[in-house]
């Protein structure tokens, strides 16, 4: 279902396979991205925590985290968030542009012109190029 965009349909067979498998990270994770993917950041916020409890080091967790709770507003954890996914992975451009994009609307203005300015250099250095400059 997830693969055919089809979310709800997918949240609800996760969910019932989390029901028979209550500790599987793997269902909460899929589980997690889904209810992203339809908005409902507060249910994937709950899974991804779950996630994250099981997998602390993950920065693609904590990087999925910390989008969901910027979509819901919560601005200071979800900086938190993106300071753990570079202290995992310095090299992550999409995390630096996110925290910037976080220090923005905190109003950390100098804090955010820095975090872009980082995201397009990594850029520029791996020669990938994220969502950074589209935004």
């Amino acid at each position: 279902y997830r693969k055919l965009g089809r979310h709800n349909d997918a949240i609800a067979d996760y969910s019932a396979a989390i029901a028979m498998q209550p500790k599987n990270v793997g269902l909460r994770s899929n589980r997690a991205y889904c209810y992203a993917s339809v908005e409902k950041f507060a249910d994937a916020i709950k899974d991804y925590r779950y996630v994250l409890s099981a997998q602390p080091n993950s920065a693609r967790v904590y990087h999925n985290l910390g989008i969901a709770l910027e979509r819901e507003n919560q601005l200071e954890e979800a900086k938190l968030c993106f300071d753990k996914v570079i202290d995992l992975d310095p090299s992550n451009a999409s995390a630096f542009f996110m925290r910037g994009t976080i220090c923005d609307k905190l109003k950390l203005v100098q804090e955010a012109v820095d975090d872009y300015s980082r995201a397009l250099k990594l850029e520029k250095k791996t020669g990938r190029q994220q969502h950074v400059q589209s935004k």
